[in-house]
């Protein structure tokens, strides 16, 4: 049991001050301790923690919160999960599919965007928040889940079984149109995915440059930041609000490539992925066409405990270079137009046009 308080102290270090961390030790040893000896059932340590961290989260109103053991924090790192390979988020109380991944497990099955989740092995979803969702959808390659979804477009409900897989999360996928114009699509913005895009671009010759951001989740902010500094020479990238400052990130002036840009966004595009479409927007270094984006401001960090485990949080929210507010916003494209409507051809022409107006 000591093993968890231990655990319990160090999450409490990471959010409290000096002066209030002692009174919230042990007040936490006297619970934890308490209820071992008192409470009438056998009592599991990690269950107590991650009752802990949750309880936290619905008090602070994080709905990001949760605690990551320590194994799947290393397969996190590896950029490999085990689960049906989709994803969720909350809308109106239910998990919906923003997007199952090309090629994995969910996508083969059937699952469609849109889809949201209503039993999950038979058992009802309702009231469930996302990180019980995801927990019950993660599992050993191999296994099977039972998922019942409401299909919107149809408006029925389907059973669909999903065979477990290890997902390998690929960062992003590029091909080179026929007028030399380099496609990117960005699927996530994990560890290295900067780099990886960077290296693609310097070992290319394209003349100009689409990146395709729609259905993109966002994620580490550190690599949004990367990749737009990349692009600009001048400027803001972003402004981060953390609790007792604002730090406001500047474009370092060296860039990588400085010929024409089109961003491509959707509903779907979220986070990161917002934060660089509105530095190359508001930097005047893209045109964004698409659809207004989900909203979502907050930055979330994962932060490796003393004791293994990891904490991830929301740490601060951040404004565009126009200190324009995302969360429950958007980004607002410079020309709208349906997803669906987006011929990646036609927009590579349009590429092209654009490198020639600069001229």
């Amino acid at each position: 049991m000591m093993k968890y308080i231990l655990i319990l102290f160090v999450v409490v270090n990471s959010l409290l001050g000096q002066e209030t961390q002692s009174v919230a030790q042990e007040q936490i040893t006297e619970i934890i301790t308490t209820v071992e000896s008192k409470y009438y059932k056998t009592v599991d340590g990690e269950q107590i923690t991650k009752g802990f961290v949750d309880g936290l989260a619905k008090a602070l109103g994080d709905k990001h919160m949760e605690l990551i053991h320590e194994k799947e924090y290393k397969i996190m790192l590896e950029r490999k999960l085990q689960g049906i390979g989709a994803i969720l988020s909350m809308k109106d109380g239910a998990a919906n599919i923003v997007s199952p991944l090309v090629g994995g497990p969910a996508y083969k099955a059937g699952i469609k965007a849109a889809d949201q989740i209503v039993e999950i092995n038979g058992e009802n979803t309702e009231g469930f928040d996302l990180k019980t969702i995801v927990s019950r959808l993660r599992g050993p390659r191999g296994t099977k889940v039972l998922i019942k979804v409401y299909r919107p477009a149809t408006k029925k409900l389907v059973e669909i079984t999903v065979v477990r897989d290890v997902i390998i999360l690929k960062n992003h996928t590029r091909k080179m149109l026929d007028n030399s114009v380099l496609y990117i699509s960005i699927e996530s913005f994990f560890v290295g995915v900067a780099k990886d895009i960077q290296d693609t671009i310097t070992s290319s010759k394209a003349q100009g440059i689409i990146l395709d951001l729609r259905g993109c989740p966002g994620g580490m902010l550190n690599e949004a930041v990367a990749l737009a500094d990349s692009f600009l020479t001048t400027g803001i990238i972003t402004q981060v609000q953390k609790r007792k400052e604002k730090k406001v990130i500047q474009s370092d002036k060296s860039t990588i490539f400085d010929g024409s840009m089109i961003v491509l966004v959707d509903k779907k595009t979220a986070s990161a992925a917002e934060l660089l479409a509105a530095a190359l927007q508001e930097n005047y270094r893209a045109l964004v066409i698409g659809e207004v984006t989900f909203g979502k401001g907050s930055v979330q960090e994962i932060i490796r405990l003393k004791s293994g485990v990891a904490l991830k949080m929301t740490v601060a929210h951040y404004l565009t270079p126009a200190s324009n507010i995302v969360e429950k916003i958007g980004i607002i494209p410079d020309i709208e137009m349906k997803s669906n409507a987006i011929k990646i051809e036609k927009i590579g022409a349009l590429v092209l046009t654009l490198a020639k107006s600069r001229k």
